[in-house]
């Protein structure tokens, strides 16, 4: 960071263009995957330092999610690119597909739901990692990217996979609605 702050102040004078450079947050590879079961959901939760907090959720009677809820709302309103990349220890490295855009949220984070969130926890069952890129709200830097790892991903996976299918009981909400047709005089 000092040489940036160096060869940038050297340069300004001379009139050559400062280069934005992204604001980055990843967990590194003591990022950790921890299911949490409460209120009839399922949820995959991972810290990443310095920003927040980011979870696949399972509901009962809802296709799976992907929330991203941050300390500080940096993201500027608009889609945030989803992109799902190879770390240099996966077989496709470096490999990076981009996988759709997401909306972002005023106060701080998104939410990915139908076909995209299942793709996401898709890739990073199968040891990808996703990078959520948008420009920031303050706009001088070239865009707030934050990396969502894959590392001790499996387990806490297959354990949310369990839990989806036995824990989950229907919300009453959801139940209070459900029309149930039995012939007359039935009662199962």
């Amino acid at each position: 960071m000092r040489h940036y702050i160096i060869v940038h102040a050297l340069l300004m004078p001379l009139g050559w263009p400062s280069a934005a450079v992204a604001a980055e947050f990843a967990a590194g590879v003591d990022g950790d995957w921890q299911l949490r079961r409460a209120g009839g959901q399922c949820a995959l939760v991972h810290g990443v330092d310095g920003y927040g907090e980011a979870r696949f959720v399972a509901t009962a009677g809802a296709q799976p999610s992907f929330e991203l809820q941050a300390h500080l709302d940096l993201h500027a309103s608009g889609g945030v690119r989803v992109i799902k990349t190879a770390p240099t220890w996966h077989p496709r490295a470096p490999v990076e597909d981009e996988l759709g855009v997401s909306q972002h949220v005023e106060g701080g984070g998104l939410v990915a739901r139908g076909a995209l969130a299942s793709q996401m926890l898709l890739a990073v069952r199968d040891g990808y990692d996703l990078k959520l890129s948008a420009p920031p709200w303050f706009g001088d830097r070239a865009g707030v990217d934050l990396t969502v790892g894959s590392t001790r991903f499996r387990n806490a996976y297959d354990e949310f996979v369990v839990c989806a299918k036995t824990n989950i009981r229907v919300a009453w909400q959801q139940a209070s609605r459900t029309r149930i047709a039995f012939a007359s005089n039935e009662h199962e």
